[in-house]
């Protein structure tokens, strides 16, 4: 496993950069299927398990990061928070706008709906991953720290 140092003297993991290209080859390939080439064994039980992947590596990641912070309240300050959501923002609205583009030109423009489909995210596959990483960054953070307070816990 080979580490590099980065600019705040954190080693960097590159077994973890290969892990997420494998997964993001897995998403192309799995949204390059048709509906009967899903239907084979190795759809469901190695190419459905990209997304879980990327969701257990951001995992991997924020602990690594909850970790090294003193207080909790460091992970919530607005400067580190506006910073990570425009991370995360910035590409699900280009995917949105494209969407916007493709119903406007295939003429099922509805205000109504568009807003529906970004709330609820309904715009294509994939499309609930936003949700769940906004949420992971949200609540991991408590979930880390009431796990390493519980003596004896898992995270202990």
């Amino acid at each position: 496993m080979e580490k590099i140092g980065d600019s705040k003297g954190v080693a960097h993991n590159t077994v973890i950069d290969y892990l997420k290209a494998i997964a993001i080859l897995f998403v192309i390939i799995m949204h390059s299927l048709s509906k009967q080439e899903q239907d084979n064994i190795l759809f469901y039980y190695i190419l459905r398990m990209a997304v879980p992947l990327f969701v257990l590596i951001s995992g991997f990641n924020y602990s690594g990061s909850v970790s090294r912070m003193r207080r909790l309240k460091e992970w919530y300050f607005p400067k580190r928070i506006i910073s990570k959501f425009r991370i995360y923002l910035c590409p699900m609205f280009c995917v949105f706008a494209l969407y916007c583009l493709m119903e406007a030109l295939l003429q099922y423009f509805s205000i109504r709906e568009l807003v529906s489909a970004f709330l609820l995210q309904s715009y294509g596959k994939g499309a609930y991953y936003f949700w769940i990483i906004i949420q992971l960054y949200l609540i991991f953070p408590v979930i880390f720290y009431l796990c390493r307070r519980v003596r004896g816990g898992i995270c202990a």
